[in-house]
């Protein structure tokens, strides 16, 4: 039922009769055909109970009235009037907005201009945060030209919804995608804008002299805004808004425009500035809202540093490729451009070469040619440089970090010195709290975190349960390393780094304990050795002691995967005597072979091992060997270590990382950005930008420095630790980019 006068006591008396909480307001004046459907969509997606009231504003053509009256008789369900109250001559939008809030008595006033479209929901988010504090004046909805709250491009109008999406797919989107945080903004949008009652009686009506139009809202927004009233964003909520339909772009219009905005700017001499801090800040809580709705609309563009994936490929080379393809794998995701230092090697290229989500893009640290701001930066292994902090920070609008482990961190023998250690140590405290978010790869590393104060209580944390299954790493086919022509099954195997956590060393006595229980076999020690805390001396040293095993072990260095592969399927079993590890893949590779692995539980590998699984509870030489001397001698003790890892690698797949992983990019963009730039470290204050760097230094340092944290012998040659050159060299370099 439409009820239409021209009387406006009238209009108000029968509005008044139902009493109602809000009423929703649409003035027009022509353009019938976007009145039209901004009834039809209005009518379709607001609660019966609340009234509509249409104020035609003089307009000549009557078919946008015509319409209503079909659109109101079709709406059998609609228990409240509708209606129109017709003016006989254009007076404009501000006279028709003060008639408005006269006529609404004692209701709020939703004001909607007549090129507007709605979606489901529109109505209750904007009430919701509008009425969510009692100091808030107005909320406004998002659009796609909507001044500082247009979306998906952030301060640019858009003149269509985004390609193959309607209306409604965008508004469910960002529904369910927002943070709702309802963020504060300088004035109201006055395209689609909820106004309380309790600040219109405060405040008043829009001031005249801005009539017909234009800046009005600004106006009674910033006399709100001095008598303590907040405006927000009502950051769930997306409308369709044409623009200028009612209005046009007239010479007599254009210069009304440029009157109202001088009068505004001697009114409020700080508005236009505040404006644009407002469009350029990107930690603030709008700044947020309108990326959730971005990353809403069309999913997460996501930049991936792969800067580690070189030759060889350690379980950190694994874990940035398979995270990789399980990202791109989640609907959540839209795009991935996989940051690599040169050519993809190949046992990456074997596993991400098909995926149609993952572009590769060759770069070096310092480098900004790289498009489109992501929604998402991802470093998925720790961070190595301060340089690296400041350059990931400006690729995108959020950084998230894996943490995976503090080996490092606690340990100064893995570093030439204590200042490195230190700087190091600072790095990583930096770097946890620029974060946006987090991902611990166990939470053992995640509480030891917290214990460390590297991360706070409210910051946004993950635990990810890494893929120990297969995943989709292609076989490299076996290929028996250069050293093991003669070696039969019955050999031990030792894989891994040379770190002193890795507790080599042992093995070496373990060995020569078997020898003596006359165990004939061979132990195999395979791994890279790194620049700093190797045992690798110590291992050559007991080896020169110790002559009688030394032709019974074989330290063969690094591996190749197809070697690798080849000692995991040959081996008797694998030997992980690990002090120290933050997650600990070796024990579920061994088993993917079909071969046992007696180990620790220490570190996160007591949260990751199978509880009831055969392992190392002492380092006593003698009791150790008894167990692997079992162990090789008992089939079925072999058989059910690796059945108890099988079962449990099955809760540990790619796709779960991918599925945890996505969650914490799309949750680090419902959050404001971190806006921590320096911490107060032991010595001195920790920042973001130590130092102002020239163009000379981006492009020649950091390439050799990208180069030398890579390769341990380039490192060395440049920077040797021993020497007083090396130390000079390495003070320097700390203090033009901040690497530790």
């Amino acid at each position: 039922m439409l009820f239409e006068t021209h009387v406006e006591a009238e209009a108000a008396s029968v509005l008044a009769s139902h009493s109602p909480s809000a009423v929703v307001a649409v003035p027009i004046f022509e353009a019938p055909d976007e009145s039209i459907a901004c009834f039809r969509t209005i009518l379709r997606h607001t609660p019966a109970i609340v009234p509509m009231l249409v104020v035609d504003d003089g307009s000549t053509d009557r078919s946008a009235i015509d319409a209503l009256h079909e659109l109101a008789a079709a709406d059998i369900n609609r228990d409240r009037l509708v209606l129109v109250y017709s003016k006989r001559q254009n007076v404009g939008f501000v006279d028709s907005a003060n008639l408005i809030f006269s006529l609404c008595g004692r209701a709020d006033v939703t004001l909607v201009n007549s090129d507007v479209e709605v979606a489901a929901g529109w109505f209750t988010g904007l009430q919701a945060a509008a009425r969510a504090s009692t100091l808030t004046a107005s909320a406004s909805a998002l659009s796609n030209n909507g001044g500082i709250l247009s979306t998906p491009n952030r301060n640019e109008p858009s003149p269509n919804l985004p390609h193959g999406l309607t209306l409604e797919d965008v508004a469910a989107r960002i529904a369910a995608g927002s943070p709702r945080l309802r963020p504060r903004i300088p004035t109201a949008v006055g395209h689609c804008v909820y106004i309380r009652r309790l600040a219109l009686d405060a405040v008043g009506l829009f001031d005249l002299q801005f009539s017909p139009g234009y800046e009005e809202e600004v106006d009674w927004s910033r006399r709100a805004e001095s008598m303590g009233f907040a405006h927000v964003a009502a950051d769930d909520v997306y409308v369709f808004h044409k623009g200028g339909a009612s209005f046009g772009e007239s010479p007599i219009l254009l210069e009304q425009r440029r009157r109202n905005l001088h009068e505004l700017s001697r009114r409020y001499p700080y508005h236009l500035t505040d404006v644009r801090d407002v469009e350029k800040d990107a930690t603030s809580p709008l700044a947020c809202s309108l990326l959730a709705s971005r990353r809403s609309i069309g999913g997460l563009n996501v930049v991936v540093d792969g800067m580690c994936l070189g030759r060889h490929q350690t379980g950190t080379q694994t874990l940035v490729v398979n995270l990789t393809r399980a990202l791109a794998n989640e609907g959540k995701v839209r795009s991935i451009r996989l940051l690599i230092p040169g050519d993809l090697p190949d046992y990456a290229e074997s596993v991400l070469g098909s995926v149609e989500k993952v572009s590769m893009i060759r770069t070096f640290v310092g480098s900004r040619s790289l498009g489109e701001a992501a929604d998402v930066v991802l470093r998925p292994y720790q961070l190595s440089s301060i340089s690296e902090v400041e350059w990931l920070r400006g690729l995108g609008d959020r950084l998230v970090l894996v943490q995976l482990d503090l080996i490092a961190y606690g340990d100064p023998a893995y570093f030439a010195g204590y200042y490195e250690w230190q700087a190091y140590k600072d790095l990583q405290r930096l770097g946890l709290r620029v974060a946006d978010g987090v991902g611990f790869i166990s939470d053992t590393v995640r509480v030891q975190s917290r214990r460390e104060s590297l991360v706070s209580d409210d910051s946004l944390t993950r635990v990810l349960h890494l893929g120990v299954d297969e995943g989709h790493a292609a076989s490299h086919g076996e290929a028996r390393p250069a050293r093991c022509e003669a070696l039969s099954s019955s050999f031990l195997l030792v894989l891994g780094a040379t770190f002193l956590h890795k507790n080599r060393v042992w093995t070496l006595k373990l060995t020569e304990e078997l020898l003596r229980r006359r165990w004939q076999g061979h132990l195999v020690l395979a791994g890279p050795s790194p620049s700093y805390g190797s045992s690798q001396h110590a291992e050559r040293e007991y080896l020169r002691t110790h002559p009688g095993i030394a032709r019974s072990v074989i330290d063969l260095g690094p591996v190749t995967s197809a070697e690798k592969e080849w000692l995991y399927r040959h081996s008797a079993l694998v030997l992980y005597p690990t002090l120290t590890e933050g997650f600990g893949m070796v024990p579920f590779e061994a088993a993917t072979y079909g071969t046992p692995c007696l180990s620790t539980r220490q570190g996160s590998l007591d949260e990751v091992m199978p509880s009831d699984m055969l392992t190392l509870d002492s380092l006593d030489i003698s009791r150790a060997s008894d167990l692997v001397l079992r162990i090789l001698e008992d089939q079925e003790v072999r058989e059910k270590m690796v059945a108890a890892l099988v079962a449990r690698r099955s809760e540990y797949h790619w796709e779960r990382t991918g599925s945890e992983m996505s969650d914490l990019l799309w949750a680090s963009t419902g959050r404001p950005r971190s806006n921590v730039v320096a911490l107060e470290g032991p010595r001195d204050r920790v920042t973001l930008r130590p130092v102002r760097r020239g163009r000379w230094v981006r492009r020649v340092v950091d390439p050799v420095a990208t180069s030398a944290r890579r390769s341990p012998s380039v490192q060395t040659t440049l920077l040797p630790p021993t020497t007083v050159r090396g130390r000079l060299a390495r003070r320097l370099y700390h203090r033009l980019i901040g690497d530790p």
